[in-house]
């Protein structure tokens, strides 16, 4: 018996049209029929249904409520299908990805999110190979849980990064290699790789359903040479947490007015979580001015990329009010596979 897959079409550059020079999406009404003819003209017959968000949109345009829209339409569906395929823009990707990966709880079902550099319409486009690969990514049963398909590559959903803006290997994810890859018309599993994704899974066992992600302010602030004053007055103005993105491997300057600010933070019972700007840096206590803040009470959020780490504060704010729960669970507790590195 085939498996039933549906397709979830959101938007982003993947649907913009023909003759569009800001590559606007088409409608979800519009886009289907147009999918559906370029998968048959690429020889591609395998069958799928087809639902779409009520607004097609740039992925830039992207934020709590429309990553709940799309993991509230997946719930809504979960018993009806094996798999999903959800396109998207590139924009967020990382963002929406680990949205998804942190929303769904006791996920086993395949959520493979697809999206594209250039429009399914335009010459020379990645989109149908992209969406191919997410396919078959939703239809295999050895990759459960949220995946990104992308340049011939299924990612993991949670240590996604977008790298690129000219490139079609626009996202990745440096500490963790593929799941799997796409090889002639099928695909070929790393069963390793899902296996180390997976091992630390908090809610393996618990029931599939979305839970709807809730709207924190949660900064996010890059430290920049001279502007420590700015910094602090930020962190001043943090309700519940704030992400600090440092140099190299999550380096903060060490100027009095930042070490007074995190300080009080902390004292406050406020969640400041340290991280990097750096694509393949890791945010530890490596250097004296990364070790500083964590003996003030900071967390260093290891090989999270930033999207996945802001998600995560999210999340945990949502669950969580006392401070060293928080930091604890930030930092040591592996909730989606979020802080496990393949290879180690």
């Amino acid at each position: 018996m085939s498996k039933r897959i549906l397709v979830l079409y959101t938007g982003g550059t993947f649907g913009g049209r023909d003759q569009s020079r800001d590559n606007a999406p088409m409608p979800g009404d519009e886009f289907e029929p147009f999918l559906r003819q370029k998968c048959l003209d690429a020889g591609f017959t395998k069958p799928f249904d087809f639902i779409h968000a009520p607004d097609a949109i740039d992925s830039s345009d992207a934020a709590h409520d429309e990553w709940n829209l799309i993991g509230t339409m997946i719930d809504a569906k979960m018993n009806d299908y094996d798999g999903f395929v959800a396109i998207i823009g590139t924009d967020t990707a990382d963002y929406i990805s680990a949205a998804l990966s942190f929303g769904f709880e006791g996920l086993q079902k395949p959520v493979a999110v697809t999206a594209s550099m250039i429009p399914l319409a335009k010459p020379n486009t990645d989109a149908l190979d992209n969406f191919i690969l997410a396919y078959n990514a939703a239809n295999s049963t050895e990759v459960p849980g949220v995946s990104f398909c992308m340049n011939t590559k299924v990612m993991s959903g949670v240590h996604l990064l977008k790298m690129s803006t000219q490139r079609k290997s626009a996202l990745g994810t440096p500490f963790f290699d593929p799941l799997g890859n796409s090889f002639f018309d099928g695909l070929v599993i790393n069963p390793d790789a899902v296996a180390a994704l997976r091992k630390d899974f908090t809610d393996a066992n618990s029931d599939c359903r979305f839970i709807p992600l809730q709207h924190h302010d949660v900064p996010v602030l890059q430290a920049e040479p001279g502007q420590e004053s700015w910094m602090a007055r930020q962190i001043e103005l943090t309700s519940r947490a704030v992400l600090l993105l440092g140099h190299g491997n999550g380096n903060i300057p060490q100027k009095g007015i930042l070490v007074q600010a995190i300080a009080k933070a902390v004292g406050d019972g406020k969640l400041v979580a340290v991280g990097t700007r750096v694509p393949e840096g890791i945010a530890d206590d490596a250097y004296g001015t990364g070790a500083w803040t964590s003996k003030l009470g900071a967390v260093s959020t290891g090989i999270m990329r930033p999207a996945a780490a802001s998600v995560k504060i999210g999340y945990l704010l949502s669950r969580h009010n006392d401070p060293n729960e928080l930091r604890r669970r930030l930092a040591c507790e592996n909730i989606r596979g979020e802080l496990s590195r393949y290879p180690g």
